[in-house]
Protein backbone atom coordinates (compact mmCIF):
# COMPACT_ATOMS: atom_id res chain seq x y z
CA UNK A 1 0.00 0.00 0.00
CA UNK A 2 1.16 3.49 -0.90
CA UNK A 3 0.33 7.00 -1.37
CA UNK A 4 -0.85 7.23 -5.46
CA UNK A 5 -1.83 10.34 -5.80
CA UNK A 6 -3.78 13.57 -4.15
CA UNK A 7 -7.04 15.04 -5.64
CA UNK A 8 -7.21 19.23 -5.69
CA UNK A 9 -10.70 20.29 -7.12
CA UNK A 10 -11.30 23.66 -8.98
CA UNK A 11 -13.83 25.40 -10.07
CA UNK A 12 -11.49 26.74 -13.42
CA UNK A 13 -9.10 23.87 -14.42
CA UNK A 14 -7.37 26.17 -17.19
CA UNK A 15 -7.09 28.71 -14.52
CA UNK A 16 -5.29 26.73 -11.82
CA UNK A 17 -2.97 24.79 -14.18
CA UNK A 18 -1.66 28.55 -15.45
CA UNK A 19 -1.31 28.96 -11.56
CA UNK A 20 0.66 26.01 -10.72
CA UNK A 21 2.81 26.43 -13.97
CA UNK A 22 3.75 29.96 -12.73
CA UNK A 23 4.94 28.55 -9.11
CA UNK A 24 7.35 26.42 -11.36
CA UNK A 25 5.40 22.99 -11.67
CA UNK A 26 4.92 21.22 -15.19
CA UNK A 27 1.60 19.54 -16.37
CA UNK A 28 0.43 16.98 -18.31
CA UNK A 29 -2.21 17.78 -21.25
CA UNK A 30 -5.75 17.70 -20.23
CA UNK A 31 -7.19 14.26 -20.02
CA UNK A 32 -11.13 13.48 -19.82
CA UNK A 33 -13.15 10.95 -17.44
CA UNK A 34 -16.11 10.69 -19.61
CA UNK A 35 -18.12 8.32 -16.95
CA UNK A 36 -17.64 11.08 -14.27
CA UNK A 37 -18.19 14.36 -16.29
CA UNK A 38 -14.45 15.55 -15.38
CA UNK A 39 -11.07 16.22 -16.96
CA UNK A 40 -7.90 16.81 -15.18
CA UNK A 41 -3.90 17.83 -15.40
CA UNK A 42 -1.57 16.32 -13.29
CA UNK A 43 2.05 17.01 -12.03
CA UNK A 44 4.26 13.93 -11.32
CA UNK A 45 6.43 13.14 -9.73
CA UNK A 46 8.62 9.50 -9.29
CA UNK A 47 5.47 7.42 -8.67
CA UNK A 48 3.13 9.70 -7.03
CA UNK A 49 1.16 12.68 -8.67
CA UNK A 50 -1.15 15.79 -8.04
CA UNK A 51 -4.21 16.06 -10.14
CA UNK A 52 -6.07 19.21 -10.77
CA UNK A 53 -9.60 18.18 -11.46
CA UNK A 54 -12.66 20.25 -12.70
CA UNK A 55 -15.78 19.80 -14.11
CA UNK A 56 -15.98 19.06 -17.66
CA UNK A 57 -19.44 17.92 -18.02
CA UNK A 58 -21.60 19.66 -15.55
CA UNK A 59 -25.25 17.15 -16.29
CA UNK A 60 -22.91 14.41 -15.89
CA UNK A 61 -21.24 15.10 -12.67
CA UNK A 62 -24.56 15.72 -11.38
CA UNK A 63 -25.51 12.36 -12.02
CA UNK A 64 -22.42 10.57 -11.05
CA UNK A 65 -20.27 12.80 -8.95
CA UNK A 66 -22.24 14.96 -7.22
CA UNK A 67 -20.25 14.90 -4.12
CA UNK A 68 -17.84 16.75 -6.03
CA UNK A 69 -20.64 19.42 -6.73
CA UNK A 70 -21.14 19.55 -2.96
CA UNK A 71 -16.98 19.63 -2.03
CA UNK A 72 -16.75 22.77 -4.54
CA UNK A 73 -19.89 24.18 -3.15
CA UNK A 74 -17.51 24.79 0.16
CA UNK A 75 -14.01 25.49 -1.14
CA UNK A 76 -11.78 24.83 -3.39
CA UNK A 77 -8.66 23.20 -2.99
CA UNK A 78 -7.38 19.52 -1.46
CA UNK A 79 -10.18 17.15 -1.86
CA UNK A 80 -8.89 13.79 -1.52
CA UNK A 81 -6.14 11.23 -2.05
CA UNK A 82 -5.48 8.01 -3.60
CA UNK A 83 -3.61 4.59 -2.19
CA UNK A 84 -2.25 2.07 -4.17
CA UNK A 85 -2.62 -1.65 -4.34
CA UNK A 86 -2.26 -4.09 -6.87
CA UNK A 87 -4.98 -6.78 -5.17
CA UNK A 88 -8.11 -4.79 -4.79
CA UNK A 89 -10.19 -7.40 -3.69
CA UNK A 90 -8.60 -8.70 -1.08
CA UNK A 91 -8.25 -4.93 0.24
CA UNK A 92 -12.23 -5.18 0.34
CA UNK A 93 -12.36 -8.48 2.19
CA UNK A 94 -10.25 -7.12 4.57
CA UNK A 95 -11.45 -4.42 5.29
CA UNK A 96 -15.04 -5.48 5.55
CA UNK A 97 -13.37 -7.93 7.80
CA UNK A 98 -12.84 -4.41 9.68
CA UNK A 99 -16.04 -3.88 9.71
CA UNK A 100 -15.22 -0.60 6.70
CA UNK A 101 -17.81 -0.20 4.08
CA UNK A 102 -16.45 0.18 0.57
CA UNK A 103 -17.92 -0.03 -3.28
CA UNK A 104 -17.53 -3.28 -5.43
CA UNK A 105 -14.56 -2.79 -7.35
CA UNK A 106 -15.20 -0.45 -10.20
CA UNK A 107 -13.17 -0.07 -13.79
CA UNK A 108 -12.11 2.99 -15.22
CA UNK A 109 -10.46 5.14 -17.78
CA UNK A 110 -8.40 8.65 -18.59
CA UNK A 111 -9.32 9.56 -22.21
CA UNK A 112 -6.90 11.94 -24.45
CA UNK A 113 -8.98 15.11 -25.50
CA UNK A 114 -8.73 13.59 -28.78
CA UNK A 115 -11.50 10.66 -27.55
CA UNK A 116 -8.52 8.02 -27.33
CA UNK A 117 -8.02 5.86 -24.51
CA UNK A 118 -5.31 6.83 -22.32
CA UNK A 119 -5.08 4.34 -19.82
CA UNK A 120 -7.32 2.38 -17.40
CA UNK A 121 -7.37 1.60 -13.75
CA UNK A 122 -9.86 -0.36 -11.25
CA UNK A 123 -10.65 1.16 -7.92
CA UNK A 124 -12.26 0.77 -4.73
CA UNK A 125 -14.07 3.46 -2.95
CA UNK A 126 -14.12 3.84 1.20
CA UNK A 127 -17.73 5.00 2.27
CA UNK A 128 -16.82 8.98 3.21
CA UNK A 129 -17.95 8.27 6.52
CA UNK A 130 -15.79 5.82 7.47
CA UNK A 131 -12.45 7.80 6.76
CA UNK A 132 -12.57 10.71 8.55
CA UNK A 133 -11.08 13.60 7.46
CA UNK A 134 -10.74 13.01 3.80
CA UNK A 135 -12.61 10.55 1.61
CA UNK A 136 -10.30 7.89 0.25
CA UNK A 137 -9.95 5.08 -2.53
CA UNK A 138 -7.51 2.43 -3.81
CA UNK A 139 -6.53 2.05 -7.24
CA UNK A 140 -4.54 -0.54 -9.12
CA UNK A 141 -3.44 0.85 -12.83
CA UNK A 142 -3.05 -1.55 -15.91
CA UNK A 143 -0.13 -0.19 -17.02
CA UNK A 144 3.42 1.28 -15.42
CA UNK A 145 3.64 5.06 -14.36
CA UNK A 146 6.31 5.07 -16.86
CA UNK A 147 4.04 3.78 -19.69
CA UNK A 148 0.93 6.05 -18.65
CA UNK A 149 3.53 9.54 -18.42
CA UNK A 150 6.81 8.85 -20.08
CA UNK A 151 10.34 9.84 -18.97
CA UNK A 152 11.23 11.40 -15.91
CA UNK A 153 12.12 14.52 -18.21
CA UNK A 154 8.77 15.54 -17.34
CA UNK A 155 8.54 15.28 -14.23
CA UNK A 156 11.53 17.88 -13.62
CA UNK A 157 9.85 20.88 -12.04
CA UNK A 158 11.60 24.41 -11.93
CA UNK A 159 10.53 25.44 -8.36
CA UNK A 160 12.84 22.20 -7.07
CA UNK A 161 9.95 20.01 -5.59
CA UNK A 162 10.44 16.57 -5.99
CA UNK A 163 7.55 14.44 -4.39
CA UNK A 164 5.21 13.85 -1.78
CA UNK A 165 6.30 14.25 1.56
CA UNK A 166 3.15 14.03 3.79
CA UNK A 167 -0.67 14.51 4.16
CA UNK A 168 -2.23 15.82 7.20
CA UNK A 169 -6.33 15.49 8.01
CA UNK A 170 -7.69 17.94 10.26
CA UNK A 171 -9.99 16.59 12.43
CA UNK A 172 -12.70 17.20 15.33
CA UNK A 173 -12.91 13.45 16.83
CA UNK A 174 -9.22 12.58 17.11
CA UNK A 175 -9.73 9.09 18.75
CA UNK A 176 -12.63 8.08 16.50
CA UNK A 177 -10.50 9.44 13.26
CA UNK A 178 -7.81 7.13 14.30
CA UNK A 179 -9.63 4.30 15.25
CA UNK A 180 -10.43 4.10 11.21
CA UNK A 181 -7.29 5.04 9.48
CA UNK A 182 -5.96 2.34 11.81
CA UNK A 183 -8.61 -0.03 9.89
CA UNK A 184 -8.27 1.27 6.60
CA UNK A 185 -4.26 1.27 6.54
CA UNK A 186 -4.18 -2.26 8.24
CA UNK A 187 -1.73 -0.07 11.27
CA UNK A 188 -1.33 1.74 14.19
CA UNK A 189 -0.07 5.58 14.12
CA UNK A 190 4.03 5.11 15.10
CA UNK A 191 4.61 8.39 16.91
CA UNK A 192 2.51 11.15 18.66
CA UNK A 193 3.59 14.87 17.78
CA UNK A 194 2.94 18.43 19.46
CA UNK A 195 3.29 21.66 17.06
CA UNK A 196 3.34 24.64 18.74
CA UNK A 197 3.02 25.86 14.98
CA UNK A 198 -0.45 24.35 14.63
CA UNK A 199 -1.48 24.45 18.27
CA UNK A 200 -2.26 20.91 17.27
CA UNK A 201 -1.31 17.15 18.64
CA UNK A 202 -0.27 15.24 15.23
CA UNK A 203 -0.66 11.23 15.28
CA UNK A 204 1.79 10.32 12.30
CA UNK A 205 0.98 6.98 10.49
CA UNK A 206 3.97 6.31 8.11
CA UNK A 207 3.24 4.09 4.98
CA UNK A 208 6.00 2.93 2.10
CA UNK A 209 5.92 6.47 0.38
CA UNK A 210 4.41 8.75 2.62
CA UNK A 211 3.31 10.05 6.41
CA UNK A 212 -0.53 10.28 7.16
CA UNK A 213 -0.81 12.80 9.85
CA UNK A 214 -4.13 13.30 11.97
CA UNK A 215 -4.25 16.26 13.63
CA UNK A 216 -6.40 17.86 16.36
CA UNK A 217 -6.44 21.04 17.86
CA UNK A 218 -5.22 21.79 21.35
CA UNK A 219 -5.95 25.56 21.08
CA UNK A 220 -6.97 28.35 18.96
CA UNK A 221 -4.80 28.15 15.72
CA UNK A 222 -4.40 26.78 12.15
CA UNK A 223 -6.16 23.75 12.54
CA UNK A 224 -8.97 25.10 15.24
CA UNK A 225 -9.72 27.80 12.30
CA UNK A 226 -9.44 25.58 9.93
CA UNK A 227 -12.31 23.01 11.11
CA UNK A 228 -14.57 25.95 12.33
CA UNK A 229 -14.48 27.07 8.78
CA UNK A 230 -14.69 23.89 6.35
CA UNK A 231 -15.38 20.90 8.83
CA UNK A 232 -13.10 17.63 8.69
CA UNK A 233 -10.65 17.63 5.92
CA UNK A 234 -7.53 17.42 4.42
CA UNK A 235 -5.55 20.58 5.99
CA UNK A 236 -2.15 20.71 4.92
CA UNK A 237 -0.39 18.78 1.87
CA UNK A 238 3.56 18.99 2.30
CA UNK A 239 5.82 18.22 -0.37
CA UNK A 240 9.64 17.90 -0.58
CA UNK A 241 12.13 20.68 -2.39
CA UNK A 242 15.93 19.66 -3.61
CA UNK A 243 16.33 23.58 -3.39
CA UNK A 244 14.61 25.03 -0.82
CA UNK A 245 15.45 28.70 -1.28
CA UNK A 246 14.61 28.49 -5.15
CA UNK A 247 11.38 27.48 -4.26
CA UNK A 248 11.08 30.01 -1.63
CA UNK A 249 11.59 32.20 -4.40
CA UNK A 250 9.29 31.15 -6.99
CA UNK A 251 6.55 30.89 -4.53
CA UNK A 252 7.12 34.50 -3.18
CA UNK A 253 4.95 36.09 -5.31
CA UNK A 254 1.96 35.13 -3.46
CA UNK A 255 3.06 36.47 -0.30
CA UNK A 256 1.20 38.54 1.13
CA UNK A 257 1.51 41.55 3.88
CA UNK A 258 0.58 39.62 7.16
CA UNK A 259 1.69 38.67 10.82
CA UNK A 260 4.62 36.25 10.32
CA UNK A 261 5.33 33.67 12.56
CA UNK A 262 9.07 31.96 12.67
CA UNK A 263 8.21 29.03 10.98
CA UNK A 264 6.08 30.14 8.51
CA UNK A 265 5.89 32.29 5.61
CA UNK A 266 2.28 33.45 4.46
CA UNK A 267 1.47 33.53 1.12
CA UNK A 268 -2.24 34.60 0.39
CA UNK A 269 -3.88 32.75 2.20
CA UNK A 270 -1.28 29.88 1.95
CA UNK A 271 0.90 29.02 4.66
CA UNK A 272 4.61 27.50 3.88
CA UNK A 273 6.21 25.82 6.44
CA UNK A 274 10.13 26.05 5.92
CA UNK A 275 10.72 22.61 7.84
CA UNK A 276 14.53 20.93 6.48
CA UNK A 277 13.43 20.64 3.20
CA UNK A 278 9.93 20.64 3.06
CA UNK A 279 7.43 22.77 2.34
CA UNK A 280 4.36 22.84 3.74
CA UNK A 281 0.76 24.24 2.04
CA UNK A 282 -2.22 24.59 3.55
CA UNK A 283 -5.21 24.85 1.83
CA UNK A 284 -4.70 25.37 -1.76
CA UNK A 285 -7.91 27.13 -2.68
CA UNK A 286 -6.80 30.42 -1.78
CA UNK A 287 -4.47 30.68 -5.60
CA UNK A 288 -6.27 27.56 -7.30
Amino acid sequence: MFLDHILIATNDLDQSAEIMKDIGFELTAQGVHRDRGTANRLILFDGTYLELIGVNDLETVKSNRADFLQFLDRKQGLYMFALGDDDLQGQSSRLAGSEIITSDVKDSRRFNTDGTVAYEWEYLSVDPLDSPGSETFFIDHKSSFVDRYGSDLDRKHSNGIDHISAITLFVSNVNKSCEQWSKILGKQYSQTIYSADLEAQLYVYKTDNFDLEIATAVGPGVVSNHLEKFGDSIGILSLHSNDLGNTTKVLSKYKSIGQQDPMFEVYDGLIIRLDASDVRLCDLYPII
